[in-house]
Protein backbone atom coordinates (compact mmCIF):
# COMPACT_ATOMS: atom_id res chain seq x y z
CA UNK A 1 0.00 0.00 0.00
CA UNK A 2 2.86 2.47 0.93
CA UNK A 3 3.88 2.46 -2.83
CA UNK A 4 1.15 2.48 -3.66
CA UNK A 5 0.33 5.96 -2.34
CA UNK A 6 3.62 7.09 -3.68
CA UNK A 7 2.30 6.24 -7.33
CA UNK A 8 -0.62 7.70 -6.37
CA UNK A 9 1.08 10.98 -5.36
CA UNK A 10 3.23 11.16 -8.27
CA UNK A 11 -0.22 10.89 -10.62
CA UNK A 12 -0.26 7.17 -11.50
CA UNK A 13 -3.90 6.21 -11.73
CA UNK A 14 -3.37 2.98 -13.67
CA UNK A 15 -1.16 0.26 -13.07
CA UNK A 16 -0.75 -3.35 -14.76
CA UNK A 17 0.72 -6.25 -12.81
CA UNK A 18 1.74 -9.34 -13.61
CA UNK A 19 1.64 -11.25 -10.79
CA UNK A 20 1.74 -15.01 -9.35
CA UNK A 21 -0.38 -16.52 -6.36
CA UNK A 22 0.70 -14.19 -3.33
CA UNK A 23 0.54 -10.94 -4.88
CA UNK A 24 -2.70 -11.69 -7.33
CA UNK A 25 -4.26 -12.77 -3.79
CA UNK A 26 -3.01 -9.17 -1.90
CA UNK A 27 -4.43 -6.82 -5.12
CA UNK A 28 -7.54 -8.94 -5.40
CA UNK A 29 -7.80 -9.45 -1.22
CA UNK A 30 -7.20 -5.50 -0.50
CA UNK A 31 -9.92 -4.52 -3.36
CA UNK A 32 -6.84 -2.94 -5.48
CA UNK A 33 -7.73 -4.85 -8.86
CA UNK A 34 -10.14 -3.65 -10.82
CA UNK A 35 -9.68 -6.10 -14.01
CA UNK A 36 -8.16 -9.76 -14.05
CA UNK A 37 -6.88 -10.89 -16.87
CA UNK A 38 -6.58 -14.58 -16.47
CA UNK A 39 -4.75 -16.61 -18.80
CA UNK A 40 -5.11 -20.34 -18.52
CA UNK A 41 -3.17 -23.34 -20.58
CA UNK A 42 -3.61 -26.59 -20.25
CA UNK A 43 -0.28 -27.42 -21.52
CA UNK A 44 1.48 -25.67 -18.58
CA UNK A 45 -0.96 -27.12 -15.76
CA UNK A 46 -2.44 -30.17 -17.31
CA UNK A 47 -4.99 -30.93 -14.40
CA UNK A 48 -5.92 -27.51 -14.26
CA UNK A 49 -5.12 -24.61 -11.71
CA UNK A 50 -7.05 -23.00 -8.93
CA UNK A 51 -4.83 -20.81 -7.19
CA UNK A 52 -8.11 -20.07 -4.80
CA UNK A 53 -8.96 -16.54 -5.62
CA UNK A 54 -12.10 -15.01 -3.69
CA UNK A 55 -13.40 -13.32 -6.86
CA UNK A 56 -17.41 -13.03 -5.66
CA UNK A 57 -16.87 -9.17 -6.15
CA UNK A 58 -15.84 -9.55 -10.22
CA UNK A 59 -17.84 -10.88 -12.95
CA UNK A 60 -16.78 -12.68 -16.12
CA UNK A 61 -17.11 -10.25 -19.04
CA UNK A 62 -14.81 -12.07 -21.53
CA UNK A 63 -13.50 -15.32 -22.73
CA UNK A 64 -11.04 -15.72 -25.82
CA UNK A 65 -9.16 -18.55 -26.53
CA UNK A 66 -6.11 -18.97 -28.39
CA UNK A 67 -5.67 -22.86 -29.70
CA UNK A 68 -5.92 -24.62 -26.29
CA UNK A 69 -5.37 -22.02 -24.08
CA UNK A 70 -7.94 -19.23 -22.79
CA UNK A 71 -7.94 -15.39 -21.75
CA UNK A 72 -10.85 -14.63 -19.24
CA UNK A 73 -11.20 -11.20 -18.06
CA UNK A 74 -13.00 -10.24 -14.82
CA UNK A 75 -14.01 -6.99 -13.56
CA UNK A 76 -15.16 -5.53 -10.74
CA UNK A 77 -18.81 -5.63 -10.27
Amino acid sequence: PETLSLLAQRGVTRLMVEAGKALTESFVNEGLADEIYWFKSPNIFPSGMNIGLNLQDYALRQTRHFGEDRLEVFKKA
